[in-house]
């Protein structure tokens, strides 16, 4: 399995030229548009195989090295997780196009390629409103990045908004006009351990009002972490922080496919049956 990304004007023309290139073999992992062209990376297998025969044609590549985890642990890292299952394969496929290596480097390579990531410290926009739902965390993650948000230059603006129904058209409107009056970016706060499919419906809902960008919230109290990633990939948001404890004094951690790749390994029975043999060793 190989990874190739193209740049086109349009998503038709990006299509077109996959399917000439490289016919109906061929799997979209993601996708960003902008407004005068679309990027695209899709996985493709050199001839027809298993994900397996993929792991050993790298290895191939790469002689006397091999893979230091079993192909299944990133299967049953991502079920623990509740990841749903076409995001899963996603990010399984972008696993096994990389070169083989420890299950971190993997599972953060795969991350990498299915995800963005980008520090809240980057944002251009100095009037930055948190939104989500009720109870998501919202008051809590202006708290932390009032008291240690670097910014870049200027002075900077945040906004807690009112915790909302998603599913309620009268509050969205509401928090709709709220956010276009105050001309602020939306940041979506989600917590963490909900049910991935509200996760990735409330994401839609907020995407559509203006978000761009997430923070995970309430990591300290959550074992399973797949709708943090069914959210991103449904609003295609970038995930850009992590809320790992009710203390107003602790920070934020930065969001990073390398951090949250551990975090994964860490929670799952795979990933502590993995660290029990190293101990033991």
């Amino acid at each position: 399995m190989r990874l190739k990304t193209i740049t086109a004007r349009s998503m038709p023309e990006a299509l077109d030229r996959l399917r000439e290139e490289f016919g109906p073999d061929v799997l979209i992992i993601r996708s960003d548009e902008s407004k005068s062209s679309v990027r695209v990376t899709v996985a493709f297998e050199g001839r027809r195989g298993t994900r397996h025969q993929a792991r050993l044609d790298a290895e191939k590549r790469i002689p006397g090295r091999r893979p230091t985890f079993q192909d299944d642990q990133i299967t049953e890292i991502l079920d623990h997780h509740g990841v749903p299952f076409e995001l899963a394969m996603r990010i399984q496929t972008a696993a096994a196009a990389l070169d083989p290596g420890t299950l971190p480097a993997s599972l953060a390579g795969a991350l990498e390629i299915c995800f963005r990531f980008r520090p809240l410290s980057l944002l251009d926009n100095h009037t930055l409103m948190f939104v989500g739902p009720y109870g998501a965390g919202k008051t809590l993650a202006a708290e932390k990045i009032a008291g240690e948000f670097p910014g870049t230059g200027g002075e900077l603006r945040l906004i807690d908004s009112d915790g909302v129904n998603p599913l309620s058209l009268p509050e969205m409107k509401r928090l709709s006009q709220f956010v276009r009056d105050s001309g602020a970016e939306p940041i979506l706060v989600l917590p963490a351990g909900i049910d991935p499919m509200e996760a990735a419906e409330a994401a839609q809902i907020f995407a559509a009002l203006g978000a761009r960008r997430m923070i995970a919230s309430r990591l300290d109290t959550s074992r399973r972490l797949g709708s943090l990633f069914s959210a991103a990939s449904s609003g295609d948001l970038i995930i850009s922080a992590l809320g790992q404890s009710p203390n107003p004094a602790d920070r934020l951690e930065p969001a990073t496919a390398s951090g949250l790749a551990k975090l994964l390994i860490q929670l799952a029975p795979a990933g502590q049956a993995m660290t029990s043999r190293k101990k033991a060793v």
